[in-house]
């Protein structure tokens, strides 16, 4: 083997190798910087008055930084009380009278809820269905059993799935399963969100264990 192909082949194992670490280290300083700047215009004009901040630029951010986690952190103390609920529900209503700003508010608020743990509560467990045709499985999310009307009209006994869509998991197909040809996954909520977010690459482990067939839903 040639020199040159010996060089292409250590470099190309060491970038595979090395990749990962790097573009973690990339993303987190990028979040860092992100979540600093939030706080930025605020405690610049104060800080100034107590260091030069040309001298110490590391430090100000790292503040910044601090600076933001703990607003978040009473912010979420606020509206973890009523009084502080209803000032937050007043605060949104004159945001989705904002044009254009509602709207963008209104997806990022439909993401963010989607991964919150009240909402992944409300997703009863991992399920894959035959969907959008018989011999093609989908992985979706049982929410609940169906009732009503549509119980009444259905020969089998129907439960509710809602069907996800990659990349962007708050949109979806609700569909109505007979219980029979639901079969339930091992794996958790979030782990079905960020294999679905990642159109698959990101798998979650399983280790196959024996267990019973036709496990209850």
């Amino acid at each position: 083997m040639s020199k040159k192909s010996h060089f292409k082949g250590y470099f190309l194992t060491g970038l595979v190798a090395l990749l990962p670490l790097w573009v973690t280290i990339i993303l987190l300083r990028a979040l860092f910087y992100i979540i600093s700047n939030a706080t930025r215009p605020i405690l610049q004009p104060i800080l100034r008055e107590w260091t030069p901040l040309e001298y110490a630029p590391f430090l100000f951010d790292l503040t910044c930084f601090l600076g933001t986690l703990l607003i978040v952190y009473l912010v979420g103390v606020l509206v973890s009380n009523l009084v502080g609920r209803q000032i937050f529900v007043k605060v949104e209503r004159l945001i989705f009278r904002l044009p254009i700003v509602a709207d963008v508010y209104q997806a990022v608020r439909k993401l963010t809820d989607m991964f919150s743990s009240n909402a992944n509560s409300k997703f009863r467990r991992v399920v894959l269905v035959e969907f959008p045709r018989k011999g093609i499985y989908s992985v979706g999310f049982l929410t609940s059993d169906q009732t009503g009307e549509v119980q009444e009209k259905t020969a089998e006994f129907v439960v509710n799935v809602f069907v996800p869509t990659t990349p962007n998991p708050t949109s979806g197909f609700l569909i109505m399963v007979p219980k029979e040809g639901v079969i339930p996954l091992e794996m958790s909520v979030d782990d079905a969100i960020r294999m679905i977010m990642s159109g698959g690459i990101m798998m979650p482990e399983y280790a196959a264990q024996k267990t019973e067939s036709g496990a209850a839903i």
